[in-house]
């Protein structure tokens, strides 16, 4: 009985653990303190490029909003606008390209056998339930008022970690945020 118990568990967990959950985010933490002003300049967002999905046209809108509301929230640019034709003069161009941007959530092979064998003592004390994938990959351009490109500047964000019933408090906004303002801010300061 023992043996047919395991069997059944470990049949369990391997039916599960393929289940995936792919996340694309969009968002930028709001509040990040750890950002003086970048530049002096005016600038105004022209292209946002995410890797081809279904959601493509959506994802790129939002973050330009996102991003424009951030770098206006926290006085990072003196003026922060959308780019439209004539240009100010005075107005440096910001691209952006997501070379990169996944993050996947997967079922942790312990799950399932750890918290059953244990009724639910695993889950409560801490133990893994999935696993967070992420891999974000952006390159910033910045060009000068006549369209000549001034700087580029590439960044990667890779990790992987375990999540528990706890990891709900972590906020994994502010790596990406932290990503994509320190290569404006390194674009800026070239």
């Amino acid at each position: 009985m023992r043996i047919l118990t395991i069997t059944f568990l470990f049949c369990l967990n391997f039916l599960f653990l393929n289940c995936n959950i792919e996340i694309r985010r969009t968002s930028l933490n709001f509040e990040n303190k750890s950002f003086d002003k970048i530049s002096n300049q005016k600038i105004r967002l022209r292209n946002i490029e995410y890797p081809q999905t279904d959601t493509k046209e959506i994802m790129e809108v939002t973050f330009k909003a996102n991003l424009k509301r951030t770098l206006v929230k926290n006085g990072f640019f003196r003026d922060v606008d959308y780019y439209q034709e004539p240009l100010d003069k005075e107005a440096f161009i910001l691209d952006i390209k997501f070379l990169k941007n996944y993050e996947d959530i997967s079922i942790h092979p312990l799950y399932f056998p750890g918290s059953i064998l244990t009724l639910t003592l695993y889950i409560w004390l801490g133990g893994p339930i999935g696993i967070n994938k992420v891999e974000d990959e952006v390159s910033v351009s910045v060009f000068n008022p006549k369209g000549v490109l001034v700087s580029q500047v590439s960044k990667s964000l890779n990790y992987k970690e375990n999540e528990n019933i706890y990891s709900v408090f972590r906020n994994y906004k502010d790596r990406r945020s932290e990503l994509i303002l320190n290569a404006i801010k390194e674009a800026f300061q070239k």
